[in-house]
């Protein structure tokens, strides 16, 4: 991926790019850091049981702090329902 941080030497718009990943604290904790879309694929490393306990934790969060919770913007099962 090289320079990470850098969006400008892929000439990609943040709020129009879906990154795809299986693992929430880096997979979709990196995309959301940039401000794209987050997919999170269940057949990789995250669990759906990982995923509810994310929630959950992102539901208890009190409104007077930032969330530290980490959600992607989509969920597929596997890969074969993005197409």
């Amino acid at each position: 991926m090289g320079d990470s941080s850098s969006n400008d030497d892929c000439f990609l718009d943040p709020a129009r790019t879906l990154f795809i990943g299986d693992r929430l604290d880096t997979d979709i904790a990196f995309a959301l850091s940039l401000g794209m879309s987050a997919a999170l694929v269940l057949t990789g490393c995250t669990t759906a049981s990982q995923l509810i306990r994310e929630q959950d934790k992102h539901d208890s969060d009190d409104d007077t702090i930032i969330s530290t919770s980490i959600l992607p913007t989509v969920v597929f099962p596997h890969m074969g329902l993005m197409a």
